[in-house]
C-alpha cells in the first residue's frame, strides 16, 4: 500500500480536503488516521461527514469511545487512543 503525505496549514484547509476525500468513500470503506492529540483528526473527520450530508455536531469520542452519524453513508467515528493493542490470531 502506498502512503500519501498532504500538510495541511489550516482548519478549514483540512475539512475542505476532507470533504473531497469522503465524496470517493463508499460504504463499508474504513479510514484510519493516527496523529498526536490535537493533530487534526476529528476535523478531518468533520470534513468527511459533511461530504456524507451528516447534520449532526460530530465531536471527538474520546470519552465515548465511538459515535455513530447517520447521513447518506453510516459514519462510525472511533477513538481508539487508549485502547491496548493485542495480536489477533
Amino acid at each position: 500500500m502506498e502512503n500519501l503525505t498532504i500538510q495541511s496549514q489550516s482548519v478549514e484547509e483540512t475539512m475542505n480536503l476532507a470533504c473531497r476525500f469522503g465524496k470517493i468513500l463508499r460504504e463499508g470503506d474504513c479510514v484510519t488516521l493516527e496523529g498526536d492529540l490535537g493533530a487534526g483528526k476529528t476535523h478531518f473527520t468533520k470534513g468527511i461527514a459533511q461530504a456524507l450530508k451528516i447534520k449532526a455536531m460530530v465531536t471527538s469520542p474520546t470519552f465515548t469511545i465511538i459515535k455513530e452519524y447517520e447521513g447518506t453513508t453510516p459514519l462510525y467515528h472511533m477513538d481508539v487512543y487508549r485502547a491496548e493493542a493485542k495480536r489477533m490470531i
